[in-house]
């Protein structure tokens, strides 16, 4: 899915025929909203 909006995102840019790089550019860019590793809990 996050593929696909990625996609969808080099188009509204203005890329005609977005590229991989552009896709791993895009998705690359952002910060994910939780942190990869959670805390362990006791």
């Amino acid at each position: 899915m996050k593929i696909v909006a990625a996609y969808l995102l080099a188009v509204l840019g203005g890329k005609i025929a977005p590229s991989a790089d552009d896709l791993k550019d895009i998705l690359g860019s952002g910060t994910p909203l939780f942190p990869i590793s959670f805390p362990r809990r006791n």
